[in-house]
């Protein structure tokens, strides 16, 4: 009864703690795959919710009860979650970003299936990727820095309190340049492999015209492709490790972008 009568107290607060931790199961990698059952996805944010809840009350402003507030206070903690989401995600978007590029000069577009995460077709090159990623996402313990950062969110950004919707969106639109810049960084070095074997399949053309290249091209740069990208996987390792490692530092950059926009003051 006394747990019945604390969550009546509070339904508001849990609510609100429910949407902004239900961000995460939405945007955020591993954490939103659709692989995962919705009924368990569903579960995961309440468990979220029942053990952050008590963090997010001591430092929630009186809420409002009226209907319009309540649901304006709903929809921002909606788009803070999905920020905090969206920031893990934007890696992945980078690794199929670069996986493109590839494809692009390859012509391995239209070997794909379809990616569980993003729901849309990817290329064998995409697919390797995103099994890399989601293996250094979890080794590197990101989806603990997920969590951590959506724990610290209720202290840097009390709940009620965020409205830098605006602030918000103009920080992602920064992070997605900066995530194609790093998908251009890890297509490089297959890229540059290309470029080159481009060029040597270029000089054949003019010195032996008799050969058919237009059938042996496409072979000759898989191949030149599946070597390149071998010989670059421990860069690629260490590129991802270096995106995740600095997850950490642009979940704060974010948090504290969000707690100046609601008018809160962070020592340190």
């Amino acid at each position: 009864m006394e747990l019945l009568d604390y969550i009546c107290r509070h339904l508001v607060v849990w609510l609100l703690v429910l949407v902004r931790v239900s961000g995460i199961f939405i945007s955020a990698p591993i954490f939103s795959s659709h692989q995962v059952p919705v009924p368990v996805r569903v579960l995961g944010a309440v468990g979220l919710t029942v053990a952050l809840a008590p963090l997010a009350t001591p430092q929630s402003v009186p809420l409002e009860q009226a209907l319009l507030p309540l649901v304006a206070a709903i929809l921002r903690e909606a788009l803070l979650g999905l920020a905090l989401g969206l920031l893990p995600a934007l890696v992945f978007l980078a690794l199929q970003y670069a996986a493109e590029l590839i494809d692009l000069q390859v012509g391995m577009g239209m070997g794909g299936w379809v990616d569980p995460t993003f729901q849309t077709s990817v290329s064998p090159f995409g697919n390797f990727q995103y099994m890399l990623g989601t293996v250094l996402f979890l080794t590197l313990d990101a989806h603990h820095l997920v969590i951590g950062a959506l724990a610290r969110s209720f202290a840097l950004v009390p709940l009620g309190t965020f409205s830098g919707a605006a602030l918000v969106s103009e920080g992602i639109v920064a992070l997605f340049c900066k995530m194609a810049l790093f998908g251009v960084q890890l297509a490089a070095p297959v890229l540059a492999v290309l470029l080159v074997a481009d060029l040597g399949l270029g000089i054949l053309n003019r010195v032996a015209p008799q050969i058919n290249l237009l059938i042996m091209t496409p072979s000759l740069k898989a191949v030149a492709a599946l070597l390149a990208f071998s010989a670059a996987l421990p860069l690629l390792a260490v590129l991802l490790a270096h995106l995740f490692a600095g997850l950490r530092g642009e979940f704060l950059s974010l948090l504290r972008a969000a707690g100046a926009s609601a008018g809160v003051s962070h020592g340190g």
